[in-house]
């Protein structure tokens, strides 16, 4: 959920600090545009990296990690916007950002295997769909 917020509004925040230091919107969106790529493809590494550890680590392990990782990328952006008051960016919010990226869909997927290891195969499409329908909904409302 931390990560929906960041994404929704972290644009918001990053356009009114350029516009605080006197940059264009133009940086502002070139700097968003790096972190979303930055992001997508450390994701990509760490999705690759819990997907091989899945078979030989338990889940719950990975999953506290993850959510680890999310809290310390949550704390690093908090951390960077009350010191700052907003009026800079620096690399403590890049990073906090980037490791959100990183924490969400390995916490999700863990999720899911999880539920599909713990669900008889009679319930499990039905466990999946009751997930997948109130995330879906959770999105809208958010």
């Amino acid at each position: 959920m931390i990560n929906v917020v960041i994404s929704q509004f972290g644009t918001v925040f990053v356009s009114e600090a350029y516009k605080r230091q006197g940059l264009s919107s133009q940086d502002a969106q070139d700097h968003l545009g790096w972190l979303s790529l930055i992001g997508n493809l450390t994701s990509l590494l760490v999705v690759m990296t819990t997907g091989y550890l899945s078979t030989r680590v338990a889940i719950w392990k990975l999953l506290t990690f993850t959510n680890l990782l999310g809290m310390c990328a949550f704390s690093m952006i908090v951390f960077d916007i009350e010191v700052y008051q907003g009026d800079k960016i620096t690399h403590v919010y890049d990073l906090g950002v980037i490791l959100s990226s990183c924490s969400m869909f390995p916490s999700e997927i863990l999720c899911f295997t999880m539920m599909a290891k713990l669900c008889s195969q009679e319930t499990r499409g039905t466990m999946f769909f009751f997930g997948g329908m109130i995330g879906s909904l959770s999105n809208l409302f958010i």
